[in-house]
C-alpha cells in the first residue's frame, strides 16, 4: 500500500468522524484540522527518512527481582509499537536489535511479577536499560481487582487479570461478564449456571449470541460447530463449565471490532491465557453450601535446557439442592503446558508452546431418591484439547514475527437417561425408512428392526443414549512485519487459517431393543465435515507528534471460503472488512488537568460459520394408519401403516450468519479520574434458524367398517396388505375365497425441515466507566460503571403452519388447512427489550495489612420487554370484538394502547387437495362469517388468540438492586484467605410489574442472585 494513498484515507476518515458528531463539531473539526497538519508532517517525515540512513540501534539490559536482586529468567520484553520482543536468558539479560532512534512503549511481563510498562527513549548504538520487577502481592501499592480497559486499544476490549479472578472467587468462566461495565452477578455454581458467554447481548435472543461468541484458550479455538440434532446445548455456544479458572493468567474480552485474523464469530471474542512460568505449588480450597473445589497448580523449570512445565488440576463438585445433594455436576479439569525457548542467548528467540488440557466430568442424578425407583439422568462432559504454537522473532528485515499454530478440540458429550415406561394396550413403533405399507411385527432378538415393530403392553425400563462427539481442527499461520521511523510506526500482517468441524458420534440409540420406541438410526459420524479456509491481510499505522498527540489506524480484510464435501451445499465465499481508528488529543501524564483524552471508532463485518446441526437437519417421516381390524382370534394385534419418508431439504438460499458492527467512544483521564464512554450498534443478518415446508401425498385407508360384509368367520381370518394399500382378508382354513376390502384415498402432507435464515436482529447501547481513583486517607477507590442496552427483532418471513392430526374439521375428518403467517404463528412476531444497569464499586486496599475489600452495589434501573406484532404498512395483529370472537373491533385502536384481547390472521391458506393455490384468509373468513358458518368455524382454528388482555403492554419492572462483598487477606507469603457474599443484604423486596400492575418478590427470582457465600484458602508451598 502506498503511504501517500493511506495518508489521504486517514485525512478523509478524520474529517468524516468530526463532521458526523454535531454536538462537538467545532471542537473535533479543530482537532481534525490539526490532524491534517500532522499527516502532512508524516509525508514530509517519510520523504526525509527516505533520503537518509538512520543508525540501527540495540536496546539491551538486565531484569532482576526487587529486594532480592536475583536475575529473572524467561521474562518477556515487548516493544509494543513494533511488537518486537525478547525473552531473558538465565542471567536475566535481554536484547532487542534493529531499532531506530525514538520513543518506545515497553512492557515487561513474567509469571508471579507485576507487569512493568514504560516509555523509553532509545538514542544511541547500544542503549542499556535495566528493570526491577516486584513479586505480586496484596502488599503492593497498586492491586487491580477490576477489568482493565486498555487505553491505546483501537477497539473496546477489557483485560481481567488473575488477581481479579481470584478475588472474585470465580468458578465459572461465564461469570466473568459480571465484572464488565453494567455486569450483573448470576449464579456461580456450576450446576445452576448457564455456562455460556454472551457479549453485548443476552441469552435467548434470536441470533444466539453465545453461539456467535468465539472462545480461545491458549490459542485453541473451542468450537461448537460440530453439534448436531439432540446435542446438549445445540447452537448455544461452548459450555465454559469445563474450564477451570484457577490456572488462568488473564482473560481478554474483545467487545468491539476485532482484528481480521479472528474469524468465525459475530458477537465477540474471549481469549484465555493460562499461566506460564516458574511458580510454587499452589493449593486452593474453596467451599460454599452448594459447591466444593480443590485446585492444584505448579510451574517448574525442567533442567537447564528442558524449558518450563506448568501443570494444573481442578476438582469441583456442585449440587443443586443442599437438602437433597444428589443432583450434581462434577468437573475434573487438567492442563499440561510446556514452553521451550530457543535462541534466547542469540536474542532471536523461537518459543514453542505445547498444550494438552481437558476435562472429565458431567452431570449425574443417578442416586437421587426423589426420582422414580431406579431411574436417572446423566451426561458426560469430556473434553480433550491439544495444540502446538511456534512463535519466532527472527529480527529480519522482511519478517519481524512469524507464528504457526495447530490445534485440535475433541468432545464426548454422551447423555444417558433411564426411565420407566408402560403401555396398557400395546402399540407400534416405527423404524421404517422406505415408502410403503407395512404390518407390525414383534422384535426378534439378533435381527434388524422391522419397519413397524409391535410393542406388548406392560411395564419396562428403557435407556436412551445420545452419543455426540464434536471435533474441531485448526491450523493458523501469521507473518508480521513491524516498522518504525522516528514518530511513525506500522505493523503489517498477512496470514490464513484452515479449520474443519465434524462429529464422530453415533447419535441417538436405545438400550432395550424389545421396547425401542419410534426411531430411525441417524449416525452423526456419517455426515461430511465442514471445512473452511481463510486468508487475511491487515495494516496498522501509528503517528505520534512531538507533543504526544497520536493517530492510530488499522484496516484489514478477511476472506472465508467454506467447503462442504459430499453434501447438498455448494461452496460459500464470505468477505469481512474491518476498520478501526483512534485519535489521542492529549497524552501528558504529568499534567495537572487532563492527562489523557482520545476518541476511537470502528466499523466491521464478521461471519459465523453454521453448526452441523444447521446443515444436516435430521430427516422427518410421516406414518398414517392404513388398517387396524382390532384384536385377532388369538388375542394378538394387527397394525398396518403407510410410511412416507421425509428427506433433508437443501436451501439454496441459505446464507452464513453475518454481523455488521460499528462503535465510537471517548476515553480519558482528568487528574486521577479515569472515564470512558462508548456507543455500539450491531445488526445481525441471516441468523440461523429452522423452517418447514409441507409436501402433499396420498395414501389409502381401509376402515374396520369394511369388514361388516366379509363372509369369512372372525376366528378363521388373517390379513395382508400390498404396496398399493389393498387389504385382503384370508381364510386360514382355505374353505372360503380371499376377499379384498374397499379402500378410500386420503390426502395428507409430510413436513420437511431445512436450515434457514431469520430476519435481522438489531441492538445498540452505551457503556460507561467512571473511576475516581484512590482516596488515599481512606485507602479506598470508587468506580462507577453501567450500560444501556436495546434489542429488537421482528420476524419478516412467511411461515407455513399446520395444526396436525389433533384438530378435526366440522365433519370429523382430519384438519385439511395449512395457514401461512407473516412472521410465523403466534400473536406476536417479535419483541424489544431495554435494560439500564448501573454498578457502584468501592475498593478498599490497605497494603500494610495485605487486605483488599470490595463492595459492589448492582442496580437495574430499567428492565422492560414488549412483544411486537408488526408488518409493512402497520400492525400485524388487531383488537378483537369480543374475547371469544375472531372478528376485529369496528373502531379498533392500536394493540399497544391499553388492555385488549387480540387476534392474528394468516395471510392466506391452502388445502390438502390443492396446496399450490393460495386463498386469501381475511377475505374468505369475512365472507364465511356472513354466509357459511361451517367454513367459518373450520377457518377460525387458524386464528391465533390469547385468553388474557395485557399481552402487548410493556412488561416493565421497577428498579431493584443487590449488593456483593469480597474480601482477600494475605497471611505472610504462603497463605491467602478469601470470603465472598452475593446479595449479602438478602434483598427480598417487592417490585412492581407494570404490565400486570402486580408486585413481584425478588425472593427466589431470577432478577438478582440468591443469598450465597463462600470461603477460600490458597496455600503456596
Amino acid at each position: 500500500m502506498r503511504r501517500k494513498g493511506l495518508t489521504s484515507v486517514i485525512l478523509f476518515m478524520l474529517v468524516q468522524i468530526s463532521y458526523s458528531h454535531n454536538s462537538t463539531k467545532g471542537y473535533l473539526l479543530d482537532h481534525a484540522s490539526r490532524a491534517a497538519v500532522y499527516i502532512c508532517e508524516i509525508d514530509s517525515s517519510i520523504n526525509a527518512i527516505g533520503q537518509q540512513t538512520s543508525s540501527i540501534l540495540e536496546l539491551k539490559g538486565t531484569i532482576i527481582e526487587r529486594h532480592s536482586g536475583k536475575a529473572i529468567e524467561l521474562a518477556t520484553v515487548v516493544l509494543k509499537d513494533l511488537n518486537k520482543w525478547d525473552v531473558t536468558n538465565a542471567q536475566g539479560q535481554y536484547s532487542v536489535k534493529h531499532l531506530r532512534p525514538g520513543i518506545y512503549n515497553i512492557a515487561v511481563t513474567c509469571l508471579g511479577y507485576k507487569t512493568i510498562e514504560q516509555e523509553i527513549w532509545v538514542n544511541n548504538d547500544s542503549f542499556v536499560h535495566h528493570f526491577e520487577m516486584e513479586v505480586l502481592s496484596l502488599g503492593l501499592n497498586e492491586v487491580t481487582v477490576t477489568p482493565i480497559q486498555i487505553d491505546d486499544d483501537l477497539t473496546t476490549s477489557y483485560t481481567i487479570e488473575n488477581e481479579a479472578i481470584e478475588h472474585a472467587q470465580i468458578s465459572n468462566i461465564a461469570e466473568l461478564t459480571s465484572l464488565l461495565p453494567g455486569g450483573q452477578t448470576r449464579s456461580n455454581n456450576l450446576i445452576q449456571a448457564s455456562g455460556r458467554i454472551a457479549i453485548r447481548s443476552e441469552q435467548g435472543e434470536e441470533d444466539r449470541p453465545s453461539f456467535g461468541t468465539a472462545l480461545e484458550i491458549d490459542g485453541i479455538r473451542m468450537s461448537s460447530n460440530g453439534a448436531i440434532v439432540s446435542e446438549i446445548g445445540t447452537e448455544k455456544g461452548v459450555d465454559t463449565r469445563i474450564i477451570s479458572p484457577d490456572n488462568i493468567a488473564k482473560v481478554d474480552i474483545m467487545a468491539g471490532i476485532p482484528s481480521v485474523e479472528h474469524g468465525d464469530l459475530t458477537s465477540g471474542l474471549v481469549k484465555i491465557t493460562t499461566k506460564q512460568g516458574v511458580e510454587p505449588l499452589s493449593i486452593k480450597l474453596r467451599t460454599n453450601p452448594y459447591q466444593k473445589e480443590v485446585a492444584l497448580s505448579k510451574g517448574l523449570k525442567i533442567g537447564n535446557n528442558g524449558g518450563l512445565l506448568n501443570v494444573s488440576y481442578n476438582y469441583t463438585n456442585s449440587v443443586s439442592n443442599i437438602v437433597s445433594p444428589y443432583n450434581s455436576y462434577e468437573r475434573n479439569a487438567f492442563t499440561f503446558r510446556h514452553k521451550k525457548v530457543f535462541g534466547a542467548n542469540k536474542h532471536k528467540p523461537l518459543i514453542i508452546n505445547s498444550t494438552i488440557a481437558g476435562n472429565i466430568g458431567g452431570r449425574n442424578d443417578k442416586e437421587d431418591p426423589d426420582n422414580f425407583k431406579d431411574t436417572y439422568k446423566k451426561y458426560k462432559a469430556f473434553n480433550l484439547r491439544g495444540g502446538i504454537d511456534f512463535n519466532w522473532n527472527p529480527n529480519l528485515h522482511l519478517i519481524s514475527e512469524l507464528n504457526l499454530m495447530a490445534n485440535i478440540n475433541y468432545n464426548d458429550n454422551q447423555s444417558e437417561e433411564y426411565d420407566k415406561e408402560s403401555s396398557s394396550s400395546g402399540g407400534a413403533a416405527f423404524h421404517g425408512t422406505e415408502e410403503g405399507y407395512f404390518v407390525g411385527e414383534p422384535y426378534v432378538e439378533g435381527q434388524e428392526f422391522s419397519p413397524l415393530q409391535l410393542i406388548d403392553r406392560g411395564h419396562w425400563y428403557q435407556t436412551t443414549y445420545v452419543d455426540s462427539k464434536p471435533v474441531n481442527y485448526d491450523v493458523r499461520l501469521k507473518i508480521q512485519k513491524n516498522h518504525k521511523r522516528k514518530s511513525i510506526s506500522s505493523q503489517f500482517k498477512i496470514g490464513g487459517n484452515y479449520s474443519a468441524s465434524g462429529n464422530e458420534g453415533k447419535g441417538v440409540y436405545y438400550g432395550n431393543k424389545l421396547y425401542t420406541p419410534t426411531w430411525r438410526e441417524y449416525q452423526y459420524k456419517n455426515e461430511p465435515y465442514l471445512h473452511n479456509v481463510a486468508l487475511f491481510v491487515e495494516e496498522s499505522f501509528k503517528y505520534t507528534s512531538n507533543n504526544k498527540q497520536q493517530i492510530h489506524l488499522t484496516a484489514g480484510l478477511r476472506n472465508d471460503y467454506t467447503l462442504i464435501k459430499n453434501s447438498l451445499y455448494d461452496n460459500v465465499n464470505a468477505l469481512s472488512p474491518r476498520f478501526n481508528a483512534r485519535y489521542s488529543f492529549i497524552n501528558k501524564p504529568r499534567n495537572r488537568g487532563f492527562k489523557k483524552l482520545s476518541i476511537h471508532g470502528g466499523w466491521g463485518q464478521s461471519v459465523k460459520l453454521p453448526s452441523l446441526n444447521m446443515l444436516y437437519i435430521r430427516p422427518s417421516y410421516s406414518q398414517k394408519l392404513a388398517f387396524v381390524p382390532g384384536s385377532l382370534a388369538d388375542g394378538s394385534t394387527y397394525y398396518a401403516y403407510y410410511i412416507q419418508p421425509g428427506e433433508v431439504a437443501k436451501n439454496d438460499d441459505l446464507k452464513w450468519q453475518k454481523s455488521r458492527k460499528y462503535e465510537i467512544g471517548i476515553q480519558g483521564q482528568y487528574r486521577n479520574i479515569r472515564f470512558s464512554l462508548c456507543y455500539f450498534n450491531t445488526v445481525t443478518k441471516n441468523s440461523y434458524t429452522e423452517s418447514n415446508q409441507f409436501i402433499p401425498f396420498t395414501y389409502y385407508l381401509t376402515t374396520p367398517h369394511q369388514l361388516a360384509d366379509v363372509a369369512i368367520p372372525v376366528e378363521h381370518r388373517s390379513y395382508s396388505i400390498d404396496q398399493q394399500g389393498a387389504v385382503t382378508v384370508i381364510d386360514n382354513t382355505g374353505t372360503l375365497p380371499n376377499e379384498e376390502l374397499d379402500k378410500k384415498e386420503k390426502r395428507s402432507f409430510k413436513s420437511v425441515s431445512y436450515g434457514d435464515n431469520a430476519s435481522p436482529v438489531k441492538r445498540y447501547g452505551l457503556e460507561w466507566v467512571l473511576d475516581f481513583g484512590k482516596i488515599k486517607p481512606l485507602y479506598t477507590s470508587v468506580r462507577l460503571d453501567g450500560t444501556y442496552y436495546y434489542y429488537k427483532h421482528l420476524n419478516h418471513k412467511i411461515e407455513a403452519v399446520s395444526l396436525g392430526d389433533n384438530h378435526l374439521m366440522s365433519d370429523g375428518s382430519h384438519y385439511q388447512y395449512i395457514g401461512y403467517y407473516y412472521g410465523g404463528s403466534g400473536v406476536a412476531n417479535g419483541y424489544k427489550t431495554k435494560r439500564l444497569r448501573a454498578n457502584a464499586n468501592f475498593i478498599t486496599h490497605i497494603p500494610r495489612l495485605k487486605l483488599v475489600v470490595t463492595l459492589k452495589v448492582e442496580a437495574c434501573l430499567i428492565n422492560s420487554k414488549q412483544l411486537l406484532s408488526e408488518m409493512p404498512g402497520g400492525e400485524r395483529s388487531f383488537e378483537l370484538d369480543i374475547k371469544e370472537g375472531y372478528i376485529p373491533k369496528p373502531d379498533r385502536g392500536s394493540i399497544y394502547e391499553g388492555k385488549n384481547f387480540v387476534g392474528t390472521y394468516p395471510l392466506y391458506y391452502t388445502t390438502f387437495d390443492d396446496m399450490e393455490t393460495k386463498i386469501s384468509f381475511r377475505e374468505t373468513f369475512y365472507w364465511a362469517y356472513e354466509n357459511d358458518r361451517t367454513l367459518y368455524n373450520d377457518l377460525s382454528k387458524l386464528v391465533e388468540t390469547r385468553n388474557f388482555d395485557y399481552l402487548f403492554l410493556e412488561d416493565a419492572l421497577s428498579a431493584y438492586l443487590s449488593a456483593n462483598i469480597n474480601i482477600s487477606k494475605e497471611i505472610g507469603k504462603r497463605f491467602r484467605l478469601s470470603f465472598y457474599a452475593r446479595n449479602f443484604l438478602n434483598n427480598m423486596a417487592k417490585i412492581k410489574d407494570k404490565q400486570t400492575n402486580t408486585e413481584v418478590s425478588l425472593l427466589n427470582s431470577s432478577y438478582i442472585p440468591e443469598l450465597s457465600y463462600g470461603i477460600g484458602l490458597n496455600i503456596k508451598i
